[in-house]
C-alpha cells in the first residue's frame, strides 16, 4: 500500500492538528536526538475518519536503544507542553525499538507509553492493549509516517488468524464485561450508558468493528463499521446505528433508556454473531468450548 504524503494529508485536516503533529515531531527530535528513528500514526487519522473532539491521535514512535530516565523525563515534558496548549485530541501511543514491532506481548519485556496525559514505563506489556495483532495490522494496512530517518521494521501484511483470535478473546472479556455491568444498577457503566451518548456510541461502534474485521478480513473505523451493519444488519438496529454514525461525525444523537435498550440488544446480537462466525471459521475453537 502506498504511504500517503504527510503534507497532502495535513492540508486536509484542522489547523490545530497540523500544529500538534509539528510540535510533537520537533519536540521528540530534541528529546531523543539520534535515538529517534520514526513516528508512525495509526487509527482513525490514516483511515480518514478522524473527529478532533472524539478521536485520539494514535502513534508508534520507533527509537534506538533503551530510553533512560532522563530521556523519558524529556519525552514527558514534550507531551505536557502539547497537552497544555492543545487539551484535545489526546496523543496516545507507544515507544518501541525496531525489533519489538510486530512481536507478541510476551516478547516485549519493557516499554514506554503515553496515555491520556501521562507517560508510563511498563515492565509487563501483556496488559497493554496497544501491543496486539490489531495494532500491527493497522500499521500494515494504513501506515502514515510523519517522520523517518531509518528502517523501522513496520509490518507489511496483517496476520488475520492472530487478529481474529485476539478479537475473540477481547469481545468475550472486555465487551462482555461492558454488556454485563451496563445492566447492573450498582455499577458506574449502568449510568454512563444511560445518560451519555459517548458511552453508548463507544459500545455500539466498538463491537461492530470487531465483527466487521472477522467477517471481512479488514480493519475499518468505528463510524464505517456502523455503516457496514446498516447495510447488512437487521433493520431494528438502523436508528441506533444511524445515531452512532451521526455522533461519531459530530452530529446529534439520542440518549436515554430507549437508546440504552437498543445498545444492549445490539451488543448481544454482535457478540453472539461474532462467536458463531468464529467457531464456524475455526472449528478447533468450538471443540475447545465444548
Amino acid at each position: 500500500m502506498m504511504r500517503p504524503s504527510i503534507h497532502s494529508f495535513l492540508r486536509s485536516q484542522p489547523a490545530a492538528l497540523d500544529s500538534i503533529l509539528i510540535a510533537f515531531q520537533e519536540g521528540l527530535e530534541a528529546a531523543l536526538g539520534k535515538q529517534l528513528l520514526a513516528i508512525h500514526l495509526y487509527g482513525s487519522l490514516p483511515m480518514d475518519d478522524f473527529n478532533p473532539y472524539l478521536s485520539d491521535i494514535d502513534f508508534v514512535v520507533v527509537h534506538e536503544g533503551q530510553l533512560e530516565v532522563e530521556t523519558q523525563t524529556r519525552i514527558g515534558a514534550v507531551h505536557q507542553r502539547i497537552s497544555k496548549r492543545y487539551p484535545r485530541p489526546n496523543l496516545n501511543g507507544i515507544y518501541l525499538r525496531p525489533e519489538q514491532i510486530g512481536q507478541e506481548p510476551s516478547v516485549i519485556r519493557s516499554l514506554v507509553y503515553h496515555h491520556e496525559g501521562k507517560l508510563y514505563q511498563k515492565e509487563d506489556s501483556r496488559q497493554l492493549y496497544e501491543i496486539n495483532p490489531v495494532t500491527w495490522a493497522e500499521l500494515a494496512l494504513y501506515p502514515l509516517t510523519i517522520y523517518q530517518r531509518g528502517a523501522t521494521n513496520l509490518p507489511t501484511k496483517a496476520d488475520w488468524p492472530a487478529v481474529h483470535q485476539y478479537l475473540q478473546e477481547n469481545i468475550n472479556s472486555y465487551w462482555i464485561n461492558w454488556l454485563k455491568t451496563s445492566q447492573q444498577l450498582t455499577h458506574l457503566y449502568y449510568y454512563r450508558t444511560l445518560l451519555t451518548r459517548k458511552a453508548n456510541a463507544w459500545c455500539v461502534a466498538g463491537v461492530a468493528r470487531q465483527w466487521y474485521s472477522l467477517r471481512e478480513d479488514a480493519i475499518t473505523s468505528k463510524a464505517r463499521a456502523c455503516e457496514y451493519f446498516l447495510d447488512v444488519g437487521p433493520t431494528r438496529f438502523h436508528q441506533l446505528l444511524t445515531d452512532t454514525v451521526q455522533y461519531r461525525r459530530g452530529g446529534r444523537s439520542r440518549s436515554g433508556w430507549r437508546q440504552k435498550k437498543e445498545m444492549l440488544a445490539f451488543m448481544q446480537y454482535v457478540i453472539d454473531g461474532f462467536n458463531e462466525d468464529y467457531q464456524s471459521r475455526y472449528p478447533s475453537a468450538r471443540e475447545k468450548a465444548e
